[in-house]
């Protein structure tokens, strides 16, 4: 796994984003780069909810924000690629982003069923 997270312009991205964009990397790094299959990734989900339920909203809260904000090209695509560990074909934002959408679904509904 690669999991260089350093590949946006900085400087192309407000700094409140910014922080958003690295509160989900480190979401996505934590749960879903080194899961083999989904199943993996909601055990995982859920063990985390036992223990630190806010990490999973925040992280769930900097998805559905980043996809609501307006991103340089790439930005998206270049987040699942590297922080998710996810092959996306073809590799683009439209793909990150209903990735990135489903993935925010399955956490809600891990959410809401604690």
């Amino acid at each position: 796994m690669h999991t260089n997270t350093n590949h946006e312009p900085s400087s192309m991205i407000d700094p409140e984003i910014a922080l958003t964009l690295q509160k989900a990397k480190d979401f996505l790094l934590c749960y879903f780069a080194d899961a083999l299959s989904e199943e993996e990734i909601r055990s995982q989900l859920r063990q985390a909810l036992k223990f630190n339920p806010l990490m999973l909203h925040e992280g769930m809260h900097a998805i559905e924000k980043l996809l609501s904000t307006q991103l340089p090209p790439q930005t998206l695509c270049d987040l699942v690629l590297w922080s998710a560990n996810v092959v996306l074909e073809p590799p683009n934002d439209e793909n990150a982003r209903i990735w990135l959408q489903k993935s925010s679904q399955m956490v809600q509904f891990i959410l809401d069923a604690y």
